[in-house]
C-alpha cells in the first residue's frame, strides 16, 4: 500500500501520462509518428535507464550496446513487454511500472520486494 501511494504521488506530478488497464503507466518522451509499431514476437534493440521512485538508478545501458530481446516471450519483466507494445521505432518512452509488473513480491538485487520502478526506454530498432 505504501508503494501504491508513492507511485500515485509520482504520477500526479507528470503530464501526459497514459495508463493501461493492467496499471502500467507510460509517457512518450520523444514521438516518432513514422516509426514501426512493436508487437509480440518483435526482436527489439533498446537503450534504457531504470530507477526507483526515490531517484536511485539501479541499471542502465545508455552508453553501452543496445539490449536485444523478443517482445512478449517473457524474456523481460511484464511491464517492459506491455510498454514496448505501445512504442514505435525511434521513440523514447518513460514506463512507470507497478511492482506486480516488475519484480513482484521477491524483488531483484537492489530492488526491494513490492517496489514500483521507472524506466526511460528508447526503441532503437526492430528486426
Amino acid at each position: 500500500k505504501v508503494d501504491s501511494l508513492r507511485l500515485k504521488k509520482y504520477c500526479d506530478n507528470l503530464k501526459g501520462v497514459k495508463k493501461l488497464k493492467n496499471g502500467l503507466r507510460y509517457k512518450i518522451l520523444k514521438p516518432n509518428p513514422t516509426g514501426i509499431m512493436t508487437k509480440n514476437g518483435s526482436m527489439v534493440s533498446v537503450k534504457y535507464k531504470g530507477w526507483l521512485i526515490e531517484g536511485d538508478v539501479f541499471d542502465e545501458n545508455i552508453k553501452g550496446e543496445p539490449f536485444k530481446f523478443v517482445v512478449g516471450m517473457n524474456q523481460v519483466i511484464k511491464g517492459w513487454d506491455e510498454g514496448l507494445r505501445q512504442m514505435k521505432t525511434g521513440e523514447k518512452c518513460r514506463f512507470i511500472i507497478p511492482w506486480y509488473l516488475a519484480y513482484g513480491s521477491h524483488g531483484n538485487g537492489p530492488i526491494p520486494p513490492f517496489t514500483s520502478i521507472i524506466f526511460d526506454v528508447e526503441l532503437i530498432d526492430i528486426k
